[in-house]
């Protein structure tokens, strides 16, 4: 049995308890001290404030570059004048190319709403958004919410403006047009499945992301599971699901998988130029039927004309078919349409057209091209065939 204390041993732990609740008393009140009081409920705001860059050329690009770095990117003024061109409505984005700058980053550009519950929702999470407002006889204005005050009615914006606009939340939510209440946003993978959107939506944004970035069997997985899903989905997307599993089979070597996927598609979607071209390409690595391969070529053609891509198509299989003077002039045409497009689609191009000139028994037309794709993208190296018809020009 324990012994009972001694009163010197009382005084003693009652000291030491005194003196431990005045330390937690002091603790309690320095921390008190260190605070800057409750965070107030009514406003939200990103966090860090975006800066505006210092190597903008307009309004819009500021807004942009801010956009970006404020998603933790740094997308280059090159880059930026890619998805600004002049050539459209003063501010416009060009889509395409900030989904190409989004990906090449692993990042997904997604559409969300920016209504009321969507702006607060994006603002306390921290989540950057892109949108446009109406500018009246200018035109649109790319704007980014940075913070909304819900008890005083004002939301700030960049509008590459010093200092940031301000408007009334009645005044901003009321632009139907052409905002939408939507917006973009960029997010990793991962975050996709956080976005405030439908699960089709975040799965075909996944499909596309995994399609670009060339997991083609995720890619085709992905598709797979949306037309699974696709009874009350609309025709469009329907297309778009079957487009892209026959070009993720294509691109994984399996084009007699791709083939009844493209002509489904076609049945929902029959003056589609892409379908036709894509179906007219995977009947020729098939090799079974050139004749119907033709046939969706020259629809694709009568369709876009001056696209190059298709009219690549529509060369490679005159000169499969043996027709290699018909084959030199489609693809010459290509040639002179594709000025605007990557080196890789370029040289490819001229890699066929070489080709040709070959089949048509015109090399010193087919040295001429070789020898101008060789010196114009000496980092696209030559293709087997063609580099031993021409040592001289292939580099090691």
């Amino acid at each position: 049995m324990g012994l009972a204390p001694t009163r010197n041993r009382r005084r003693t732990l009652s000291g030491f308890i005194r003196a431990l609740l005045l330390a937690a008393a002091v603790a309690m009140i320095a921390a008190g001290c260190a605070t800057h009081g409750p965070r107030r409920a009514s406003v939200r705001a990103l966090s860090p404030f975006p800066a505006m860059p210092a190597d903008c050329t307009d309004a819009a690009d500021a807004v942009l570059a801010a956009f970006f770095a404020a998603n933790g990117l740094d997308v280059p003024p090159d880059e930026r004048a890619d998805i600004l061109p002049s050539a459209v409505v003063r501010d416009r984005i060009d889509r395409g190319a900030l989904l190409r700058a989004a990906r090449r980053r692993d990042r997904i550009a997604a559409t969300v709403p920016a209504g009321p519950d969507g702006l607060w929702d994006a603002l306390d999470r921290n989540l950057p958004l892109l949108l446009y407002l109406p500018g009246g006889r200018r035109g649109a204005t790319l704007a980014m919410p940075v913070a909304w005050d819900r008890e005083g009615g004002r939301i700030r914006l960049l509008t590459g403006a010093e200092p940031p606009a301000e408007m009334s939340e009645e005044r901003f939510f009321g632009m139907r047009d052409p905002i939408g209440n939507t917006a973009l946003c960029l997010v990793t993978p991962r975050g996709l499945g956080r976005l405030p959107v439908p699960e089709r939506d975040r799965t075909r944004l996944l499909a596309d992301f995994r399609f670009a970035q060339g997991d083609y069997r995720r890619a085709a997985a992905l598709y797979e599971r949306l037309l699974a899903d696709a009874g009350t989905a609309p025709p469009e997307e329907t297309v778009h699901a079957l487009c892209g599993l026959a070009d993720s089979c294509v691109r994984r070597g399996d084009p007699v998988r791709a083939i009844p996927h493209y002509r489904r598609a076609l049945e929902l979607d029959p003056d589609n130029p892409r379908l036709h071209n894509n179906l007219a390409y995977a009947l020729l690595l098939d090799g079974r039927d050139l004749a119907e391969a033709l046939s969706h070529a020259g629809t694709a053609c009568r369709l876009e004309p001056d696209n190059p891509l298709f009219l690549e198509t529509a060369g490679a299989l005159r000169l499969a078919a043996g027709d290699c003077g018909t084959a030199a002039a489609t693809l010459e045409r290509a040639w002179s349409r594709a000025r605007n497009h990557p080196p890789a689609v370029q040289a490819a191009i001229c890699d066929q057209l070489a080709r040709a000139w070959l089949c048509a028994d015109r090399p010193d037309l087919a040295r001429q091209v070789a020898a101008h794709r060789a010196a114009a993208w000496p980092e696209v190296p030559l293709p087997a065939d063609l580099a031993d018809a021409y040592p001289d020009l292939a580099r090691p």
